[in-house]
């Protein structure tokens, strides 16, 4: 197979397990409230409202710093991959080596496409709830529930070394790659030698995510008890999603 098509041929490979994990974050993406505010909550006082509010936020911000130190460095890494194993890749004197150079430089790119395309919601902390601004309260109810659903968004996400998809689609991707090297340039011990560090590099990558959120919202319902937003039952919609600036006038929403 020539490099250009096994390049493009891995890098669809892999794309398609990964809109899977894509869909699934998309259904649990936090709404904004729309329905008027339930009877349960008319007994919460504007103190607790806003105490809160304030323990969410104060969460929310602590979350950044980690999140965007885990975002930088794993798109860092994929990066890197990207230009080191392109290069080598050229410069690679028999067909076996060269293939296999070609299949990690895809695996790095699909890392870099995830990062870049698939960033944790926690790196934008409080930025959401600009949204919802005033001073009535109605308006701090909404801003309230808001801040909930960020943070048990941002909680779930912690959780997604927990996914069977994530890790699957890890081990999937790479014994594919093996698979192509192995079968049709007859290297097994190179196919799977890549294989084996590519599966360690996804598995690191996977259980390194941030679970600060995940700690922020237990430590929310130990101090509140039930969220409020359970104590509501409300009706949400997935409207004015949280978005990500990537700059350039790239904007992704998820």
């Amino acid at each position: 197979m020539e490099p250009r098509k096994l390049f493009f041929a891995c890098v669809l490979a892999g794309l398609g397990p990964a809109s899977v994990a894509r869909a699934q974050e998309r259904r649990d993406t936090p709404g904004v409230p729309v329905e008027e505010t339930d009877v349960a909550l008319s007994n919460m006082s504007d103190e607790e409202i806003a105490a809160r509010t304030d323990f969410i936020e104060q969460r929310l911000r602590r979350n950044v710093r980690s999140a965007m130190a885990w975002q930088a460095s794993w798109t860092a890494v994929y990066a890197g991959g990207l230009v080191v194993q392109t290069g080598r890749a050229v410069v690679a004197e028999s067909t076996s080596e060269r293939a296999d150079l070609i299949v990690s430089a895809s695996k790095a790119t699909i890392g870099t496409l995830s990062r870049v395309l698939r960033p944790p919601r926690a790196i934008q902390g409080v930025r959401p709830l600009a949204r919802l601004a005033g001073d009535g309260r109605e308006e701090r109810v909404n801003r309230l529930l808001m801040a909930e659903a960020l943070l048990r968004f941002d909680a779930r996400q912690s959780d997604n070394r927990y996914s069977w998809i994530a890790h699957t689609v890890n081990v999937g991707l790479n014994v594919v790659g093996a698979l192509i090297v192995h079968l049709a340039y007859d290297d097994p011990e190179r196919a799977w030698t890549s294989a084996a560090l590519g599966i360690a590099v996804g598995e690191l990558q996977i259980w390194t995510q941030p679970w600060q959120p995940k700690r922020g919202w237990e430590a929310y319902q130990r101090t509140y008890g039930a969220p409020a937003s359970s104590i509501a039952r409300r009706s949400y919609r997935n409207v004015a999603q949280p978005t990500v600036n990537l700059g350039s006038g790239l904007a992704v929403s998820f």
